[in-house]
């Protein structure tokens, strides 16, 4: 963190649902769950992981999305949501990420 001195942002996250059982929902929740508390947590305290982009949202676009999407219906989007709106709060009570000066 220190080294970079810019904030970092996890890109291009998730968790494939290959059967749609419900335990593979489950698995994808949890993983996304701890993803949230990492960043929030980093950003919370002001250190470098400051956001992150999961993969991806289905928006119906596609013939074929994969296993990855989620749809706005699914749990995970549930947990999406709630993340986005706990780093409204942190990013509105943290003063910006202090990027090192160039030299």
């Amino acid at each position: 963190e220190e080294a970079l001195g810019k904030p970092l942002l996890l890109e291009e996250f998730g968790k494939s649902v290959d059967n749609g059982l419900d335990s593979e929902f489950e698995r994808r929740d949890e993983v996304y769950a701890q993803v949230h508390r990492l960043v929030e947590e980093s950003a919370a305290e002001g250190r470098a992981l400051q956001g992150s982009l999961f993969w991806n949202w289905e928006v119906h676009l596609l013939n074929s999305p994969g296993t990855y999407e989620i749809d706005e219906g699914d749990s995970t989007f549930k947990l999406v949501k709630a993340h986005a709106a706990r780093m409204k709060e942190i990013m509105a009570a943290a003063p910006a990420f202090p990027c090192a000066a160039q030299a």
